[in-house]
């Protein structure tokens, strides 16, 4: 998991520098949003002229799924706002996994979530800064050689391990819906057309 994060990080650090940001802001937007789907969105919107509020709701899209992760969590996490703000603040989709699959009571899956999260976290952190500093220092064209295809492909390896084929079917309309709609409208907004309408086929099954 570290390892997939660094790789990631470094593929986001890389595409950043290319969007037009330096090591710092690439860095700091790693430590403050920690989400990798909405932080590549963000650069790549930026380095389109994309406005800020399709990024914004796009960015909101995307992580909207953190509402459930985390509802599903809140039974087991501490009491006290600040301790179950901290859990929280290092969700995501892998740390989520481990929590409910390998914790058996409530103690033990908050702090599998909060050392899986941490661990992330640092690993995706630090992939930043590499990845930032070796365009920066080498100058490298990250497309070049496809780091701006490394997140891509992980979703995409995702929806090949759906268990369910039904799934998978809501995430190949959503991508035709995502194809779509950047022929009419700016790439951030074809990303909620491609959620709303995978969702909506979802929850009418």
């Amino acid at each position: 998991m570290a390892a997939g994060d660094f790789v990631n990080g470094s593929a986001f650090g890389a595409v950043a520098v290319a969007s037009g940001f330096s090591t710092v802001p690439a860095v700091a937007m790693s430590i403050t949003a920690f989400s990798a789907g909405a932080q590549t969105l963000a650069v790549t919107g930026y380095a389109r002229g994309e406005g800020l509020l399709a990024v914004a709701v796009s960015a909101f899209a995307l992580n909207s799924r953190f509402f459930l992760l985390g509802m599903t969590l809140s039974p087991d996490l501490p009491a006290g706002r600040l301790r179950r703000s901290a859990s929280m603040l290092v969700l995501t989709d892998a740390a989520w996994v481990l929590a409910r699959r390998l914790a058996a009571n409530p103690r033990s899956r908050n702090l599998v979530l909060l050392v899986a999260g941490t661990t992330s976290l640092l690993s995706w952190v630090l992939g930043t800064l590499v990845g930032s500093l070796g365009v920066m220092l080498t100058g490298l064209d990250p497309t070049a050689i496809g780091l701006d295809l490394v997140l891509p492909a992980l979703f995409i390896w995702l929806v090949c391990t759906l268990p369910r084929r039904d799934a998978a079917v809501n995430v190949a309309i959503g991508l035709l819906a995502f194809i779509v709609t950047t022929r009419v409208a700016p790439a951030a907004y074809a990303v909620v057309a491609a959620g709303l309408l995978g969702a909506m086929r979802g929850l009418k099954r």
